[in-house]
């Protein structure tokens, strides 16, 4: 078996390391990084990300940061709000 071609979902990821992890699993990247899984639920994997370096979806990488105040000009205001912390 070629260690760089791993089989998964019918695809092949060609110098990506597979992994199966579950809800509270997670691991660690180099000696500052750190992903948990902190929930599965209807498909999706919900990731707590600790990390000195910028994190970016993949999706997003490549496009123009957004212009925040911009954003926070055309907000419509929220009537009501509230928030509880437990």
């Amino acid at each position: 078996m070629n260690d760089d071609i791993v089989k998964q979902a019918g695809r092949f990821m060609k110098g990506f390391l597979i992994l199966k992890r579950g809800a509270g699993q997670g691991l660690i990247i180099g000696d500052d990084t750190e992903i948990v899984v902190t929930k599965v639920e209807n498909g999706s994997v919900f990731l707590a990300i600790k990390s000195p370096q910028k994190v970016l979806r993949k999706e997003l990488a490549g496009k123009p940061p957004r212009d925040k105040k911009k954003d926070a000009a055309q907000a419509t205001p929220l009537q009501d709000a509230t928030v509880t912390l437990a």
